[in-house]
C-alpha cells in the first residue's frame, strides 16, 4: 500500500506540473494576442492556476514547508534564475515560443529583464550597435585563417581580388524580421556568410561594366559606391543597414596589367616633362627676341635722336657763325695757307733768305 502511495502522489504531482504547463501554454501567447479577448483570457487561466496553486499548498504543503524551508527556497531561486534573463542596452531581446498560437513567431522585447518559462520559449539577443568586419586575403585579419577578399572581373574578362572592411548595424525596429529570415542570433555566420555573398554577387555585377584600368585606376572608387547602394537596396527590408565599405588596400589586378599601367602612367610623366621642356624653350626664344626687340628699338631711339640733333645742328651752321668759331679759336698766328691755291702763302726763313 505505502508503494502504490508513494507513486501515486509522484502521478499526481506529474500531473498537475503537465497541467500548469499546459495552461501556461495556452495563456501566454493570449496574453500577447491581437484581440481584446484574448489578453482577458489568458490572464484569467493563469489566475486560475495560480489560485489553484495556492489553495492545494495551503492544504498539503505548509505542514511540510514548516519542516523544509532550504527546499522550497533552493527550487525558488533555481525557477527565478532560469525563467528570467537581461538584455543589455545596445541589444534587442527577441522571445521565441516553441508552442501555442505564437509557436515560433518572433516577438522582440527592449533592453532589460526579460521573465519567461525556459521550456516553453527562449530568448535571444542581437546587437544594434555598429559591427565592423573584413574580407581580407590576410589570414591573421577579418576571419583568421581564411581568405575572405572578392574576386570579380573587368570588362575585359581579367580577374581582381579586393580586400574590403565593412560596417553595418541591424535596426532596432526591426530585428524580428531579420530572425524569420535567417532564424540565427549567430551575425558572424551572417557577416561571412549571406552578407559576403551579396557583396559578390554585385561586385561581379558592376565590375564587369568597368575596363581593368578603370578598376585599379579613377574609377575604383565609384565602384564599391555602387557595390555598397546595392547592399543596402537588397539588404534594408531585411533589417540591416550598410554603413561604411572601402578598400583596406588597393585592389590587385594581375601583374602584366599592374606593368601596363605603371608603363603608362610613365610615358604621361615622360610626356608632360617633355611638354613643359618645349614650353620652357619657347619662353626663352621670346625672351630673347623681347630682349633683341627692346635693343632695336632702342638703338633706333637714339639714331633718330641723334639724327635730328644733326639736322638741326647743320641748320644752324652759317658763314658768319663758322668766322665766328675760327676767330673763337684764333691763336694770333697768321695762317700758313689761306684761302684757294693761287692764294697759298709760303713761309718765309727767318733773315729774308
Amino acid at each position: 500500500m505505502g508503494f502504490w502511495a508513494t507513486y501515486g502522489q509522484a502521478a499526481q504531482w506529474i500531473a498537475k506540473v503537465i497541467a500548469t504547463i499546459g495552461v501556461f501554454g495556452v495563456a501566454v501567447p493570449l496574453l500577447n494576442a491581437r484581440s481584446w479577448w484574448g489578453p482577458l483570457v489568458g490572464l484569467g487561466l493563469l489566475l486560475a492556476v495560480a489560485l489553484a496553486w495556492v489553495a492545494w499548498s495551503i492544504v498539503h504543503i505548509v505542514p511540510w514547508w514548516r519542516e523544509r524551508h532550504w527546499v522550497w527556497v533552493c527550487v525558488a531561486l533555481v525557477a527565478l534564475a532560469n525563467g528570467c534573463t537581461r538584455v543589455d542596452p545596445g541589444y534587442v531581446g527577441i522571445q521565441v515560443y516553441y508552442y501555442g498560437a505564437y509557436r515560433g513567431e518572433p516577438i522582440a522585447r527592449g533592453a532589460g529583464t526579460i521573465w519567461y518559462l525556459p521550456s516553453y520559449s527562449t530568448v535571444l539577443e542581437y546587437p544594434v550597435f555598429q559591427r565592423q568586419t573584413a574580407w581580407t586575403h590576410k589570414l591573421t585579419e577579418g576571419r583568421t585563417g581564411v581568405d575572405d577578399s572578392l574576386t570579380y572581373n573587368s570588362k575585359e574578362g581579367l580577374v581582381f581580388h579586393a580586400d574590403l572592411s565593412v560596417a553595418y548595424t541591424l535596426k532596432p525596429y526591426c530585428v524580428a524580421d531579420f530572425y524569420r529570415r535567417f532564424r540565427t542570433d549567430d551575425l558572424d555566420t551572417f557577416t561571412h556568410g549571406f552578407l559576403r555573398q551579396s557583396a559578390q554577387n554585385w561586385a561581379n555585377t558592376f565590375a564587369s561594366r568597368y575596363t581593368a584600368e578603370e578598376l585599379y585606376g579613377d574609377k575604383k572608387d565609384a565602384f564599391i559606391v555602387q557595390v555598397q547602394k546595392a547592399l543596402n537596396d537588397e539588404l534594408e527590408p531585411l533589417c540591416v543597414h550598410i554603413v561604411q565599405m572601402g578598400y583596406t588596400e588597393a585592389p590587385r589586378p594581375p601583374q602584366p596589367i599592374i606593368d601596363s599601367i605603371n608603363a603608362k602612367i610613365a610615358a604621361t610623366q615622360n610626356a608632360i616633362r617633355v611638354e613643359n621642356e618645349v614650353r620652357q624653350s619657347k619662353a626663352s626664344a621670346q625672351k630673347a627676341i623681347a630682349e633683341a626687340q627692346g635693343r632695336a628699338q632702342s638703338i633706333l631711339v637714339e639714331a633718330e635722336a641723334q639724327a635730328k640733333a644733326n639736322a638741326l645742328l647743320s641748320a644752324s651752321i652759317t658763314a658768319n657763325l663758322i668766322q665766328l668759331k675760327a676767330i673763337e679759336r684764333w691763336n694770333g698766328i697768321r695762317p700758313l695757307y689761306e684761302g684757294t691755291s693761287a692764294g697759298i702763302l709760303m713761309p718765309m726763313p727767318a733773315g729774308g733768305k
